[in-house]
């Protein structure tokens, strides 16, 4: 039997801090073993990639527009592009960013990754695009800029 591959990203800033980005990684984890079993039954192989994005240059290259984000086969699984005020991000930051939401809830709930899982397996056409690149005054450049940014010293500099 052939094996065929499917593709998991999650794309995050941090996940140190950032509830919103350690809930989505525990629920991306409880998603892929909830499916694990019948895509191996089925042939199918996942490969998952995480990926701590830490410059604008890195965003960009991977059009990367909010975190976090998990795209199934290179796209997206977030039906809308909503955020909200991220506390952890913006205190990481030292300015107000916004990071994703779905809908009510402030990580991706598993039954919508698994959801998109199992539409990339056995859906119809595969749309395999990306997102477009991220705008100069998106919340994901907002902090990535303000976060490498050097940090002003409190008269401890020496």
């Amino acid at each position: 039997m052939t094996t065929k591959n499917v593709k998991v990203e999650l794309l995050y800033l941090d996940l140190d801090t950032c509830d919103r980005c350690q809930a989505t990684d525990r629920n991306l984890d409880t998603a892929l073993e909830a499916v694990s079993g019948i895509l191996r039954a089925a042939g199918w192989e996942v490969t998952v990639r995480k990926t701590h994005v830490t410059t604008e240059e890195q965003a960009a290259a991977l059009g990367f527009v909010s975190s976090p984000t998990i795209r199934v086969n290179g796209r997206d699984i977030a039906p809308t592009l909503e955020e909200s005020t991220c506390g952890a991000c913006s205190s990481i930051a030292q300015t107000e960013v916004g990071c994703r939401t779905w809908g009510e809830e402030t990580s991706a709930p598993v039954t919508t990754i698994v959801d998109a899982i199992l539409r990339a397996v056995y859906g119809t056409a595969a749309d395999t695009t990306s997102e477009p690149a991220p705008a100069a005054g998106s919340s994901v450049m907002q902090f990535l800029a303000a976060a490498n940014k050097p940090k002003a010293c409190a008269g401890a500099c020496g």
